[in-house]
C-alpha cells in the first residue's frame, strides 16, 4: 500500500494537481470573505440611481462562512469531480493496465491507493483553503469562529469523499471518462431530488444533507442527533461504494479489455 501510495503521489505531483488544487481552494479561501463583505456594495453601486431596489442584509460574519459553502459547492465540487474521474479512469483509458499487473500488485492495493492518496491531497489542499478563509475573515470582520471553521472542514471533507466514492465505482465499471461522468453526475442529481422528501424518514439522514447541517452549525441551529446518524450513514455508503468498487474490479479481464 505505501508503495502503491508513493506512486500514486508521483502522479499527482507530475501532473501538478498538487499545485492546482492548493492554489483553487486559496483563491477561494480568499475571494470567499471578500465577496461577503463587498459584493453588496458593489451591486448597489452599479444599480446607482436605478428604479431597482435591493434590500442587501449587512455582511457579517456568518454570511462570510455561507459564502465560502456556497463557493465550494457550486464551483469547486464540480473541479474535484472532473479531476477525480480522470484520476481513477486514466489508466484504463490509456491502456496500461496489462503494463501495471504485470508486477505483484493487488487489485484493491491499487483501487485503494487511487482514493486514498486523491482524498489525501483534497485534504490538505482544504486545510490551506480554511487557512486563508480564517485571515481574511479575522481581517475583514474582525473575528474568528475557528471551531466552526474545523468542523466544517471536516464535513465538506466527509461529503466530498461521498461522492467520490460513487465516482470510483462508476470509473471502475464505465469504460470511457464520458459514461463515468454522465454516471456520476446522474447519481448527484438524483441525490439533490430526493433531497426534496428529507422530512420523511431516511431520507433526512442522506449524505446530501451534510451541507444543511454545515449552514446548521454555522448558525449553531443543527440537529446533534441528525447530525451524527447522517455521519454514520455517509461512512457506511462510503464503505459499500468502496467494497463494490473492488468486488466489480476484481471481476473485469483487465488484460483483454
Amino acid at each position: 500500500m505505501i508503495n502503491q501510495l508513493k506512486n500514486e503521489f508521483l502522479y499527482l505531483l507530475r501532473t501538478k494537481k498538487f499545485i492546482i488544487f492548493f492554489v483553487l481552494f486559496a483563491v477561494f479561501g480568499m475571494i470567499s470573505p471578500l465577496t461577503a463583505k463587498y459584493l453588496p456594495e458593489i451591486l448597489a453601486s452599479l444599480l446607482g440611481n436605478s428604479d431597482i431596489v435591493i434590500d442587501f442584509p449587512e455582511p457579517d460574519i456568518y454570511y462570510g462562512y455561507i459564502q465560502f459553502l456556497s463557493d465550494l459547492n457550486e464551483i469547486v465540487l464540480f473541479v474535484i469531480i472532473f479531476v477525480g474521474i480522470s484520476v481513477f479512469i486514466r489508466d484504463k483509458t490509456k491502456g496500461i493496465y496489462p503494463l501495471i499487473f504485470s508486477k505483484p500488485i493487488k487489485r484493491e492495493t491499487y483501487l485503494l491507493g487511487k482514493i486514498l492518496s486523491y482524498a489525501i491531497l483534497l485534504l490538505m489542499a482544504l486545510v490551506i483553503g480554511f487557512i486563508f478563509f480564517d485571515i481574511y475573515i479575522l481581517i475583514l470582520f474582525k473575528d474568528l469562529l475557528f471551531l466552526t471553521s474545523l468542523q466544517m472542514m471536516m464535513l465538506y471533507f466527509l461529503y466530498v469523499i461521498w461522492i467520490l466514492s460513487f465516482t470510483l465505482l462508476f470509473s471502475v465499471i464505465s469504460k470511457s471518462y464520458l459514461t463515468a461522468a454522465l454516471m456520476t453526475f446522474g447519481t448527484y442529481i438524483l441525490f439533490v431530488i430526493l433531497d426534496i422528501f428529507n422530512e420523511f424518514s431516511i431520507f433526512k439522514y442522506l449524505p446530501n444533507t451534510l451541507n444543511k447541517h454545515i449552514s446548521g452549525i454555522i448558525y449553531s441551529t443543527s440537529d446533534t442527533t441528525n447530525l451524527w446518524i447522517t455521519i454514520l450513514i455517509t461512512v457506511g455508503m462510503i464503505l459499500i461504494f468502496i467494497y463494490l468498487s473492488i468486488v466489480q474490479f476484481n471481476k473485469q479481464d483487465i488484460i483483454n479489455d
